[in-house]
């Protein structure tokens, strides 16, 4: 799927192409308009039948990139919009997690579970494919 998100080249911008390389092939990606974003829906007939999406893959740490690049790429799970044998799932992962810009990384009280990537290093790789086997 192209997006006008594959025409950036920041120094993050593998992290990004490489989860959403991985995630077109256990879910269903869609562009809106937002310049950072792709949301990720369980399908595409989910997305067509009106279905939340579950999660957002996005670029975090800049809101004017002409200033400033994004140095974070984030894969977000709204919790609400997640069944509960997924939530779980994604709740066992630990590495990379961090649901709130404050407090500690694991906070099950906040919106979202979340993961966070500074660099595409081994370790991030594993952590990503993990979160990729868990939404098959």
């Amino acid at each position: 799927m192209k997006t006008p998100l594959d025409n950036y080249n920041f120094a993050v911008s593998p992290i990004f192409n490489f989860i959403k390389d991985q995630a077109e092939e256990a879910v269903f990606l869609h562009y809106d308009i937002a310049k950072e974003t792709l949301q990720l829906f369980r399908s595409e007939e989910s997305y067509k039948n009106g279905d939340r999406y579950i999660r957002a893959i996005q670029y975090e740490g800049s809101n004017d990139y002409v200033k400033r690049e994004p140095h974070v790429v984030s894969i977000r799970f709204k919790r609400a919009n997640l069944p509960s044998e997924l939530k779980q799932k994604l709740e066992d992962i630990k590495e990379f997690r961090r649901d709130k810009n404050t407090g500690p990384a694991i906070n099950p009280q906040s919106e979202s579970i979340a993961f966070k990537f500074e660099r595409l290093s081994t370790e991030a790789r594993e952590t990503i494919n993990n979160i990729i086997r868990v939404l098959k």
